[in-house]
């Protein structure tokens, strides 16, 4: 098992599946570090390389059923977005957010070729949660 952390993510290598543990102190920041944590395994150089290249800003909006497929389907989108323009996205600012939409503008820079690929963010045994003992939210997914 091959482990990666940082303050806000951490990635965690199980054989052929890849999982990301992510967490913040809000919902919004809990997506915001779900976003960054998958860009740092797909390309962890593009952080040191954010402040080198012209910046990349879709807007987005995204519907669900509830919060945790909310996750799911952001995640799902900011993955398509980047693939279809060859971007790294490790920014995501929000407008509005609720248990079951978000809207905002999510932000990266074009990324070349990737160190690893992610084809898609599972549905299995996703489910946000807040710790107790220390108020944040969060969440486990695997990436496809």
């Amino acid at each position: 098992m091959q482990q990666q952390k940082a303050n806000s993510f951490e990635i965690i290598a199980r054989d052929a599946r890849v999982e990301m543990k992510c967490w913040g102190e809000t919902l919004q920041e809990l997506f915001l570090n779900a976003v960054k944590g998958m860009a740092y395994y797909i390309k962890p150089s593009a952080f040191a390389q954010v402040e080198r290249r012209k910046k990349i800003a879709e807007k987005i909006f995204v519907e669900a059923v509830d919060i945790n497929s909310l996750l799911i389907e952001f995640l799902s989108e900011v993955i398509a977005r980047a693939d279809i323009r060859s971007v790294v996205f490790t920014e995501a600012v929000f407008e509005r957010f609720g248990e079951n939409f978000l809207e905002g503008e999510i932000t990266g820079i074009e990324a070349g070729e990737y160190d690893k690929t992610v084809g898609g963010v599972s549905y299995e045994d996703v489910e946000i949660k807040k710790d107790p003992k220390t108020e944040r939210f969060e969440a486990v997914v695997s990436f496809l």
